[in-house]
């Protein structure tokens, strides 16, 4: 039996007009750095797109700065509303308080995309071949690379 690798790490979905669909369920800064150093690595000529999806305010909130500076392996960043949990349903930091952030180290690199859906509608006709679409995050945001696979 051959190792077949781990569900939700560095997962390739399948493909849109020529880009590569990719789920990670990367979910802290370092995890998100290692992940787009590897996507880099990996497809060093490509267009990294990185749809991140927050998870929990809280960690959000303490993790806001980091978070800002994981994204350097990126080209685009889209960064979804913050997926909440049961305990935790609002807080006092937004997914536009990082966009803004990461826009300040990076400008112009990250936009807000409050949902999956609406993800899937912005990117469905831009991305091709030299795309690679990595979808990160705990929460349900494979369900994104699954919508957008052809």
């Amino acid at each position: 039996l051959a190792f077949q690798g781990t569900s939700r790490r560095f997962e390739y979905i399948g493909e849109r007009n020529g880009a590569t669909l990719i789920d990670d369920y990367a979910h802290h800064p370092e995890e998100i750095k290692a992940t787009l150093k590897g996507a880099r690595g990996k497809y060093p000529e490509k267009n990294i797109i990185a749809v991140f999806h927050p998870h929990s305010y809280s960690r959000t909130e303490a993790l806001l700065q980091e978070f800002s500076q994981s994204f350097d392996d990126a080209d685009q960043v889209i960064v979804l509303d913050i997926y909440s949990s049961a305990r935790e349903t609002a807080g006092n930091v937004s997914s536009k308080d990082l966009v803004n952030l990461i826009n300040k180290y990076h400008f112009g690199k990250a936009e807000h995309v409050p949902t999956i859906n609406e993800a899937v509608e912005f990117l469905k006709e831009k991305i091709g071949e030299n795309d690679i679409v990595l979808c990160i995050g705990a929460g349900n945001v494979f369900e994104l690379a699954e919508k957008l696979k052809q």
